[in-house]
């Protein structure tokens, strides 16, 4: 161990016993662990539409050279979503979406559901070392089944 783990080891004796059984025991598990350090860019956007206000924003989007883009909701404002699928197909499988109101009504939620594969309107993903977590503004409150995120 270093001269700084050390020193926080010796602290936390004098505290107690048992935060050093909770420090040791993190401690074993952050040094086991290889963390991957790898930087990566990521963009976001939403309330897009289909003008040219939406090609406008991938554009810069895309420029940024992003290995992910995250759609924050409210996406064709149509009554499909073909028109904004159009706009960001190029981003392929590194569009992740979250779904905004707009984006639940009528056919659109089975729509954007199955093409982005989401089997709920919650879900999380790793991407190197971030955790990503997509949630629906219309979920209301948190139940039993979604109180995953506390």
């Amino acid at each position: 161990m270093g001269s700084y783990t050390h020193f926080y080891l010796q602290f936390v004796i004098s505290i107690s016993t048992l935060f050093i059984i909770v420090f040791l025991n993190q401690l074993s598990i952050a040094e086991g662990q290889e963390l991957n350090r790898e930087k990566f860019n990521f963009v976001a956007a939403g309330d897009w539409g289909c003008s040219h206000e939406a090609i406008h924003t991938f554009s810069m989007m895309k420029s940024m050279e992003p290995e992910l883009y995250l759609g924050l909701g409210d996406y064709s404002y149509e009554k499909s979503m073909d028109c904004w699928l159009d706009i960001i197909k190029s981003a392929g499988n590194s569009f992740k979406i979250s779904l905004g109101n707009h984006d639940t009504e009528g056919k659109l939620l089975q729509a954007y559901m199955d093409e982005f594969e989401l089997k709920k309107q919650y879900y999380s993903f790793n991407y190197l070392n971030a955790h990503f977590i997509g949630l629906s503004t219309e979920l209301g409150n948190l139940t039993k089944e979604n109180n995953w995120i506390l």
